[in-house]
């Protein structure tokens, strides 16, 4: 089993302690560093290095598109695609995420794609554009390619482990129509 990068233990962390899919970004960085205190702390010492904590939420929320939320505002909420991939760094560590800590976001991040408009755009065969599959798949519409790339990755592999064909077929359909497929995406 491959390790666990730092942002998939703030991803999961992060899930772990949210209420209603929001986290305090207090509360997320002691639970990263009590289930992970070697990783998150000084080499070779037991003080937690919260530099590190805070950079990658960071990075969770710009490079991955997982949360939305700023340091000032005091808490993260995790987006779809951080639902996504939250469930399954934990199914691969093989824990189970409690059903309240993600409130409906848990239930709804595959029933969200089918609502959305490049859903239908997909149904009706029509072009999608970059911004309709952020939102479809939980991200702000501002997100960059390489964002909606990871996205796509997370939920497809949802999709699958749901056995959801139509959410499988509607991920290649956008890898191929945006181009995504062998595009580093920045």
């Amino acid at each position: 089993m491959r390790k666990l990068s730092d942002n998939e233990r703030v991803i999961l962390c992060a899930a772990l302690v949210s209420e209603q899919g929001k986290v305090s970004l207090v509360r997320l960085l002691e639970e990263c560093i009590r289930r992970f205190p070697r990783e998150f702390s000084w080499r070779g010492t037991k003080y937690p290095d919260t530099a590190k904590l805070e950079k990658r939420a960071w990075s969770c929320r710009t490079d991955r598109g997982w949360l939305i939320g700023t340091p000032s505002d005091g808490f993260y909420v995790l987006t779809g695609a951080g639902i996504a991939a939250a469930l399954e760094v934990a199914r691969r560590i093989g824990i189970a995420l409690p059903d309240d800590a993600l409130g409906k976001w848990s239930k709804d991040i595959l029933g969200d794609i089918k609502d959305s408009a490049a859903f239908r755009s997909f149904l009706d065969n029509k072009d999608v554009t970059l911004h309709e599959v952020a939102v479809s798949v939980g991200l702000p519409p501002e997100a960059t390619r390489r964002q909606v790339k990871y996205a796509l990755r997370t939920v497809l592999g949802e999709a699958k482990r749901a056995r959801i064909q139509p959410i499988v077929s509607f991920v290649a359909y956008c890898e191929e129509k945006l181009n995504l497929k062998n595009d580093p995406g920045k």
